[in-house]
């Protein structure tokens, strides 16, 4: 009994360690323009919505995220700190993904922002710097992704190229979107 004890006692310390240690990242991803296109409620939009949404679920996945979307079209996402590097390894290639499940169905592809926050602090800091992070995506017209660290802000962009808007359009898009 007593060596049963020391030997649960020893997993639950290092569990406790392995908590204290595992960093957890925030992001936010929104499909850019969705609001104007829903308003059309075509059945073209509910599948391509429907296929950036598996794409988006598959790629948080893939870096062992929880992907919630919380409105259509608005995803928050919380995944394990070390898989930052990752994406911005890989460009964020998911922004290209996306642009290319729509290509062809629209004058200018639907494309997501993507808002990761880097910083240290709490889950709610992270939340914060991680919105932070997709307003600055907004302003830079979309189909981008910005990460939010210590020192400033990283841009990725997709291959996608974005179409200028009106300082008016902008402001009720991203209005919408957050």
């Amino acid at each position: 009994n007593a060596k049963v004890l020391e030997n649960k006692k020893a997993v639950v310390e290092a569990l406790t360690d392995k908590i204290k240690e595992t960093v957890y990242g925030s992001g936010y991803i929104a499909v850019d323009n969705a609001s104007e296109l829903s308003q059309n409620g075509n059945e073209t939009f509910r599948m391509t919505t429907a296929k950036i949404n598996l794409a988006l679920t598959e790629w948080a996945k893939s870096i062992d995220a929880i992907l919630m979307e919380y409105e259509d079209g608005k995803f928050i996402m919380l995944f394990d700190h070390r898989y930052i590097a990752g994406m911005a390894e890989d460009k964020f290639s998911i922004i290209d993904t996306v642009s290319q499940l729509s290509s062809g169905a629209y004058a200018s592809p639907l494309t997501i922002s993507i808002g990761v926050s880097e910083e240290s602090g709490s889950l709610a800091e992270k939340e914060n710097s991680a919105l932070s992070a997709l307003r600055i995506a907004f302003q830079k017209g979309g189909a981008t992704a910005v990460v939010k660290t210590a020192d400033g802000y990283l841009t990725y962009g997709g291959k996608t190229k974005s179409v200028q808007k009106q300082t008016a359009i902008r402001s009720r898009i991203c209005r919408d979107l957050l």
